[in-house]
């Protein structure tokens, strides 16, 4: 979970954008919702955090899933509201 490293041979990872409140939000949401045993908030600290940390893997796996859960639903509500909504449907019948 590390996103700025310099090692000795001179690879560097990209510096990522932090997640936005809305992905945190959806997210933590949808892992809520799951089955099972919910994940400690430490690891939710450092799931989203930009340095790197420890967590054990089932709790990885659960937030990634939900993570990738909550990214197809946010992107899905964008590109709901990205659309023209004129009242119409969209189609057109052009004629032979």
């Amino acid at each position: 979970m590390c996103a700025d490293v310099d090692y000795e041979d001179r690879t560097v990872y990209r510096k990522v954008p932090p997640p936005s409140e809305a992905l945190i939000e959806r997210t933590r949401l949808v892992e809520a919702g799951m089955p099972g045993e919910r994940v400690p908030q430490q690891a939710w600290d450092t799931f989203f955090a930009v340095s790197c940390g420890a967590m054990d893997m089932r709790s990885f796996q659960r937030m990634f899933e939900a993570r990738r859960i909550a990214l197809s639903f946010l992107a899905l509500q964008r590109a709901r509201y990205a659309r023209r909504h004129d009242g119409g449907t969209g189609l057109r019948c052009i004629g032979d």
